[in-house]
């Protein structure tokens, strides 16, 4: 199934979702990061009523699993409630809206999964230098 969004409620959103002009005009890294973060949280539109709930539940995944966003500059950053805030409006087809109960479940398992990565990366490229000190 496709993920489609629709940034046309948005305030602004010609400005707020865009940047560029013409043949350079992309969609804002946020605004991508925002959109494919509606199937990380499992609420697939952010309004004034559910902004915040939206805001803790990506601050929740970013907080276990690192952060979503990748500005156009290649770093990283975490989402922020301005950025949410700006992009009240933006639907997607990502329904019905998940449970608390499955999101905690689901944020559990991803965190999981990230730190057995983590640990077997650092099996794998331990060295000596990695031998713990004794104090």
């Amino acid at each position: 199934m496709s993920l489609d969004w629709n940034l046309t409620k948005i305030q602004d959103y010609q400005s707020a979702c865009w940047v560029g002009e013409g043949e350079d005009k992309r969609l804002n890294p946020v605004t991508e990061a925002l959109i494919f973060s509606c199937i990380l949280v499992g609420i697939g539109e952010i309004t004034k009523q559910n902004a915040q709930e939206w805001y803790v539940r990506v601050h929740a995944c970013e907080h276990a699993s690192g952060a979503v966003l990748r500005t156009v500059e290649g770093g990283a950053r975490f989402i922020t409630p301005a950025d949410v805030q700006a992009h009240i409006g933006l639907s997607t087809n990502v329904f019905p809206k998940v449970t608390d109960a499955v999101f905690a479940k689901n944020l559990w398992r991803n965190a999981k999964e990230a730190g057995e990565r983590a640990w077997r990366w650092a099996q794998e490229h331990a060295t000596d230098q990695d031998t713990p000190v004794s104090v």
